[in-house]
């Protein structure tokens, strides 16, 4: 078991060094997941937003279509694509917020869905349960979060939420994965 992944890496940077990062590894089952990098940041609260939201999404876009036609060439590997953890566009903790960089994160999302589609790859979506989760307590406290307080990086509870989506996707809930025995002695 490898984890392959580069945290500040884009679609384009991912392609750069799949072969030798992952291909030399000769994986079995494959995890592939991308955008929070791949949209941007700071622009989403510039004079024209929209058309860099749209530039970020075609680049985004063209790159993963690059990936794709690698991970095609893999045979026998189990590929799962996974819909990255949201940026927290909705909590008020703090006024610094990049306005609509999620939905354009799901907009990358969905480009992902359907190359899972069109090749027989499982597809996971952290973006869309998370952003629930977040949503249904800020209905209560407009400040909280599971993303952590820079909107990006999953605090603990994220990453709770991540691991049981993953072994829910799994078919792992409610299963028993393992016995331990515990032997106490008396000293």
């Amino acid at each position: 078991s490898y984890n392959c992944g580069v945290g500040g890496d884009t679609a384009k940077e991912i392609l750069a060094r799949f072969d030798d990062d992952v291909l030399s590894k000769n994986p079995s089952v494959l995890t592939f997941t991308f955008g929070m990098n791949d949209t941007g940041y700071y622009e989403y609260n510039g004079a024209d937003s929209a058309a860099f939201a749209r530039r970020k999404f075609e680049e985004a876009k063209e790159w993963f279509a690059r990936c794709e036609e690698k991970l095609k060439t893999l045979k026998g590997v189990r590929t799962i694509m996974i819909g990255t953890s949201p940026y927290d566009q909705t909590s008020t903790f703090n006024d610094d917020i990049f306005a609509r960089k999620n939905d354009n994160m799901q907009r990358v999302i969905a480009v992902q869905k359907e190359a899972a589609s069109r090749n027989g790859w499982e597809f996971l979506d952290f973006n869309a349960p998370m952003v629930a989760m977040n949503m249904k307590q800020q209905e209560t406290d407009p400040t909280f979060t599971i993303i952590g307080n820079d909107r990006i990086h999953p605090d603990n509870d994220g990453h709770m939420a991540m691991a049981y989506l993953f072994l829910q996707a799994q078919g792992m809930v409610g299963k028993k994965v393992a016995d331990m025995e515990l032997n106490a002695t008396s000293g």
